[in-house]
């Protein structure tokens, strides 16, 4: 029994002692952990300090009135980091103006002689005249003189547009024996009443 007790004891020793081996170990790494964090602090609190005077010195350098005050563990102030931007922005507008030449202004087409066709194809016709556009052709040329109005009226001349080329058509004047000739001497073999 007593060496059974002095086993017990023993074992006891013995897990009393792992204990304190543990806490001693945990102790230690804490201990490393914290002198970890305080030299990542101070790395950064460092880094911090540079980068203010970094700062500092190209504000200085860069700045147009002298008498800022800048503190260098204060952040900078939104104006100023706008007013940073926006001379960063002019000048690389105006480089950027420099560069670039102006280009001429792309001419305007005129109106050409179109116009002119198109103001003369256009007749002056009855209310009830037209009943199809091979009617309104046909129709033009027999129209009295005294149905018209205006500038445009015919003395009994009869007339035919002629396709001169694709989409443009010429007004001609027609007797009996010119039927596929125009004024230029060329001959489309097509009417317009025949489109």
């Amino acid at each position: 029994m007593e060496e059974l007790n002095r086993r017990r004891e023993e074992r006891r020793k013995a897990r009393e002692e792992e204990e304190h081996l543990r806490e001693k170990e945990e102790q230690h790494r804490q201990e490393q952990e914290e002198e970890e964090k305080k030299s990542v602090k101070d790395g950064m609190e460092r880094r911090r300090a540079s980068a203010s005077e970094r700062r500092m010195k190209n504000l200085s350098i860069s700045s147009i009135e002298g008498d800022e005050s800048f503190s260098p563990f204060s952040p900078m102030s939104p104006t100023l980091k706008i007013n940073e931007r926006t001379e960063s922005l002019n000048r690389s507008l105006q480089k950027s103006n420099s560069i670039k030449k102006t280009q001429p202004p792309i001419p305007i087409s005129k109106i050409d002689n179109r116009l002119e066709q198109y103001t003369h194809a256009i007749e002056e016709v009855k209310a009830g005249d037209v009943l199809s556009k091979k009617n309104l052709w046909e129709n033009l040329g027999d129209s009295s003189p005294s149905g018209r109005l205006g500038k445009g009226a015919s003395s009994g001349k009869k007339h035919k547009f002629v396709m001169m080329a694709h989409g443009k058509y010429e007004k001609v004047a027609v007797g009996d024996d010119d039927y596929n000739e125009h004024t230029n001497g060329k001959s489309t073999g097509q009417r317009l009443e025949e489109l």
